[in-house]
């Protein structure tokens, strides 16, 4: 049996949500994580954790790193 730590995504969910690649593009934009949640009307927590899953899901080492990726998959523009 496998665990997973906090963070961990299983690979079925690995694709990113609608608000995920939204808040993604807020943030390759320019927008600050308070920015980005009253843009999208979200508390700052989700925020947080939608950079964490994000983050995640993309195999990146930070969010720097999860833009460029997306970027150059196609994911965001």
């Amino acid at each position: 049996m496998t665990g997973f730590h906090r963070y961990e995504i299983p690979a079925e969910s690995s694709e990113l949500t609608e608000s995920e690649a939204k808040m993604l593009q807020a943030i390759a934009d320019g927008l600050r994580r308070e920015d980005v949640a009253s843009e999208l009307s979200l508390a700052l927590g989700t925020v947080k954790n939608y950079r964490s899953r994000i983050i995640v899901k993309l195999g990146a080492e930070n969010m720097v790193n999860a833009v460029a990726m997306a970027m150059r998959r196609g994911l965001i523009l």
